[in-house]
């Protein structure tokens, strides 16, 4: 917006400049322009950098090597041609307001490329966090709030995930189901937050009789599954009897 502006001002400019010179003053400064472009095709222009300060008018000498291809600027990047000492004074005044326009959209363009850069900073910082939160809803919708084991959901999509891979390399897997014997009456006579410690109990020793590797999940209430992977049938027997010596040592 401020680059329009700007823009704008230079075009509202030039019209009431050429309104106010007219045509005698066009033809007072035709020659010397056409000397100033002659001297620019020529290769040897003098060029100036207006000041830090906005003000011109002042002529400064420039080395001779300095030609086509080959331009000074100062900090903010200005450059004009700088008119011969003959030329009117109004020549002189159109080039300075010409730089300090110049001078003024750099300034413009550095503030928005600034603006940008911590606009992008600030959409990717938003868009991490968003990836977190998203993670943290996906974890939220596949996890049992209560034991933190892999909720239904969670287990059956994780374990369709496996046995797909399982048939695909060709290695058995085992799947084991069991629920807690009176777990009714646990909850009957010692309450519901008895219930709840012995759930939390069953998960802790479910992940230490599985691996990691394992997928252990409660499916509801009082059952849980798992998802041995790598076992096959023959090996039904070995992983029963380990759960439940570890189950005997536990009660």
């Amino acid at each position: 917006r401020e680059l329009y502006l700007l823009g704008l001002g230079v075009a509202v400019t030039m019209g009431i400049v050429a309104a106010l010179w007219g045509r005698a003053l066009a033809r007072r400064i035709a020659g010397p322009i056409a000397a100033l472009a002659a001297a620019v095709r020529s290769g040897t222009p003098r060029l100036e950098a207006p000041s830090a300060a906005g003000t011109t008018g002042q002529q400064r000498a420039v080395p001779a090597d300095v030609g086509p291809g080959r331009r000074r600027t100062d900090r903010t990047g200005a450059m004009l041609p700088v008119p011969p000492p003959d030329a009117p004074a109004e020549v002189h005044a159109l080039g300075a307001q010409l730089a300090a326009y110049e001078r003024r959209v750099r300034e413009a363009d550095r503030a928005l490329r600034d603006a940008l850069a911590e606009r992008e900073a600030e959409i990717a910082e938003r868009t991490r966090a968003l990836a977190e939160a998203n993670a943290a809803l996906a974890h939220l919708a596949t996890t049992d709030a209560l034991t933190g084991l892999l909720n239904r959901r969670g287990f059956e999509a994780l374990a369709e995930r496996e046995l797909a891979a399982a048939w695909r390399a060709g290695t058995p897997c085992l799947v084991c189901y069991g629920d807690l014997d009176g777990f009714k009456g646990i909850n009957d006579v010692h309450g519901h937050a008895a219930g709840d410690a012995a759930l939390v109990e069953v998960a802790t020793l479910l992940r230490d009789v599985f691996r990691v590797a394992d997928v252990v999940g409660r499916l509801g209430g009082d059952e849980f599954a798992v998802l041995v992977y790598g076992a096959g049938p023959h090996e039904a027997a070995r992983v029963r009897e380990r759960v439940a010596a570890r189950f005997a040592a536990a009660n």
